[in-house]
């Protein structure tokens, strides 16, 4: 669930409010394209010119002064609404999200008593609604929660292949509720007070393990701790390089997580959590790809050959042997390899 931080109130805070509000209900309403900035999960969309898109985003900043406030409304209740109240929120028309977005991904497609390798799976009507509709809805919730109108709930969903494995990436989201700082922004109050005093979340590191203990009646704990940590105690989580590389598939998003975490607990780390993110920068990508080598298997079913590579010192010289009847042939040696080679009557021909 998503939840605002909260602080004392001073001008600062009022000034945001009314620059929140006024990018809401002035620049997304009118110039935001959600086909372009939140469906980009789907191939094709850079490729869709502005004259084929449908303007749906104030429909979206009207349905936030139709959500009741501080109740948590379910997002299938407020699809449905849409739906009933005739409130359009297609940011494409279907014949060209047909002709030009899809999901890429390789699959067998039968077609009659046919089956071929297809990589491009176009958004067709039976699909639309499923890809492009209510990820729409669901996107926008999403970035309405971004900016601090929104309280969310979401299910954690397998996003390996998009198009397969899910519709797409807010496909968990299953609960909102409007907040304060959206009920202002959505004009049902006419002010937004801030909350006087700061929520700080008691989290302490420990220095001889990677564990991390909260206090037991800090709710906020265990939503800040989720995403980095798996839960032992009730107020008690542990960390590992498996838990914490979750959901990592590269430096940049592992340089990312460690920030986000170092800010979310508030606290200077100890020495042996340092080492920790040290040794977890040092486990991704710890083998370097070779590319100035030739990796080539003589067949154990050619003694000669494998005679020859192994007594003549001119094609030592020019090559490695590794397990398995494997040698590597350095790019610059190649050439020569291959001529001395063709002196025993071996061509290689590539």
């Amino acid at each position: 669930m998503g939840m605002a931080t909260t602080g004392a109130a001073t001008s600062s805070t009022v000034e945001l409010s009314t620059f929140i509000k006024t990018l809401i209900q002035s620049y997304y309403a009118n110039k935001y394209q959600s086909i372009h900035q939140l469906l980009t999960y789907l191939k094709g969309t850079g490729h869709v010119d502005t004259y084929y898109l449908v303007h749906i985003e104030h429909h979206l900043v009207h349905l936030l002064g139709e959500l009741p406030e501080n109740e948590w409304v379910a997002v299938e209740n407020i699809s449905k609404y849409l739906k009933f109240n005739f409130k359009d929120i297609r940011p494409i028309k279907e014949y060209i999200a047909r002709n030009k977005l899809y999901y890429e991904y390789d699959a067998v497609v039968k077609y009659e008593r046919y089956a071929y390798h297809e990589s491009k799976h176009y958004i067709d009507n039976a699909r639309y609604d499923k890809a492009i509709t209510l990820p729409t809805l669901q996107g926008s919730l999403f970035l309405f929660a971004a900016f601090g109108l929104l309280d969310i709930a979401y299910n954690k969903i397998d996003a390996t292949i998009m198009g397969q494995t899910c519709d797409a990436p807010f496909d968990g989201l299953k609960y909102i509720r409007l907040n304060s700082l959206g009920a202002y922004v959505a004009g049902k109050q006419t002010r937004y007070d801030a909350p006087q005093e700061v929520s700080h979340s008691t989290i302490e590191l420990s220095k001889d393990s990677l564990t991390i203990i909260s206090d037991k009646n800090d709710p906020t704990a265990a939503i800040i701790l989720e995403p980095y940590t798996e839960k032992v105690t009730p107020n008690r989580f542990r960390t590992d390089f498996s838990i914490f590389l979750k959901g990592i598939s590269d430096k940049k998003e592992l340089a990312d997580k460690i920030k986000i975490f170092k800010q979310s607990v508030t606290t200077e780390l100890p020495p042996n959590w340092e080492a920790f993110f040290e040794q977890l920068n040092q486990k991704i990508d710890p083998l370097t790809h070779v590319t100035t080598m030739h990796v080539f298997q003589i067949p154990d079913d050619n003694p000669d050959l494998i005679k020859l590579i192994a007594r003549d010192a001119k094609l030592k010289s020019l090559c490695f042997k590794a397990e398995g009847y494997h040698i590597l042939v350095p790019k610059k040696n190649f050439a020569q390899f291959k001529a001395r080679l063709r002196e025993f009557g071996y061509l290689m021909s590539s």
